[in-house]
């Protein structure tokens, strides 16, 4: 063969890759048809792009899911979202979970790359360290964020309120 169609492939033994969350897994969850993209692709619309002044926490997605339902939220320090999408089947696999909500905070960057591959129902498995992603198209298996890096955003921002303000149409585009 000539030289300009040699290749050079590195490979791995298959010993060196993750099988699946193994004993570590807490939580896991069934999401319905294309929900879970659909509210990803979302939220990361009001993720902190990939600056070196973004703080890791802020360029993610905060899942937390209990009671059957799963709560994303997202910021970039200036605008906050918050999305609840409900899920099919909730199971947490630890008590800790059982008492208190599953939390996790995935990477934007990370969640980008595998959105196009969460088609249809996703089977969702979190551990204390990653989170796995199962759909039709395969397995995506993610490193976690540390979910205490990023803001409660709850208790930041007040989804509920007793307030409600009036804005002149006018004096508002004048100002």
């Amino acid at each position: 063969p000539s030289k300009s169609s040699a290749y050079k492939l590195d490979s791995f033994r298959a010993e060196e890759f993750p099988l699946g969350m193994g004993v570590d897994q807490t939580l896991e969850i069934l999401t319905g048809e294309d929900v879970l993209a659909g509210a990803i692709g979302r939220a990361l619309s009001f993720t902190a792009g990939g600056d070196e002044t973004s703080r890791a926490a802020m360029q993610g997605i905060r899942f937390t899911a209990s009671d059957g339902k799963m709560v994303l939220d997202a910021t970039d320090a200036r605008t906050c979202y918050r999305e609840t999408i409900e899920l099919l089947e909730f199971s947490p696999t630890d008590k800790r979970l059982s008492r208190d909500p599953g939390v996790f905070l995935l990477h934007g960057d990370s969640l980008r790359r595998i959105l196009p591959s969460l088609t249809g129902a996703v089977r969702v498995r979190a551990g204390e360290s990653s989170v796995e992603f199962v759909s039709g198209a395969g397995t995506c298996l993610l490193q976690a964020l540390q979910a205490s890096q990023f803001p409660d955003i709850g208790r930041v921002i007040a989804f509920e309120t007793p307030y409600e303000m009036t804005i002149d149409r006018g004096a508002f585009t004048e100002a």
